[in-house]
């Protein structure tokens, strides 16, 4: 299951109710950061909210946003990204862990291949496979890095570009 795919449905699982504060997952990382650690270029990033989130089960004010960056010249079975998906949830609420624990549960259940790796990063972290899940406070998200030819290593920028995101958080 895609990275992207995976977080939007966790997203969707867990938020409904009032219009939630944004946040834009565009602004958590700029292309000249992202190329110095994947070692390529990348486009400007594409940003596709969510928005408000609404879901089961009924928990209010969550809002998602995703950003993606397509690594310059890459295509077909060779594209090359990064995405950024940032949720922030409702203040108090532990949704955000839940958003973390939904990772555990579906490596029980067989829906992702790996079981989670504990990371330490802010909060509460995990590396599912294809890429790192942080919670922060009441702000979550997963960024997932796709380079065909730096396979091996996706995990290293993955971990290293989660940490410059929670510095902004």
């Amino acid at each position: 299951m895609s990275a992207l795919v995976l977080l939007a449905l966790h997203a969707a699982e867990f938020a409904a109710g009032p219009a939630p504060a944004a946040v834009n997952a565009c602004t958590f990382l700029r292309e000249t950061e992202i190329t110095a650690v994947l070692g390529v270029p990348v486009a400007p990033g594409v940003r596709d909210d969510s928005g408000a989130v609404s879901g089961a089960p009924a928990t209010s004010g969550t809002y998602s946003s995703t950003c993606f960056w397509k690594v310059a010249g890459a295509a077909g079975e060779q594209a090359a990204y990064t995405i950024l998906n940032v949720m922030r949830w409702p203040a108090g609420h532990g949704d955000a862990h839940r958003f973390l624990q939904s990772f555990w549960d579906a490596a029980r259940h067989g829906d992702i291949d790996r079981t989670p790796v504990p990371l330490k990063i802010a909060d509460e972290s995990l590396w599912w496979g294809d890429g790192v899940a942080v919670r922060k406070g009441d702000v979550s998200f997963g960024i997932s890095v796709h380079l065909p030819a730096q396979r091996p290593h996706e995990r290293q920028m993955e971990e290293k570009l989660a940490r410059k995101i929670v510095s902004r958080l």
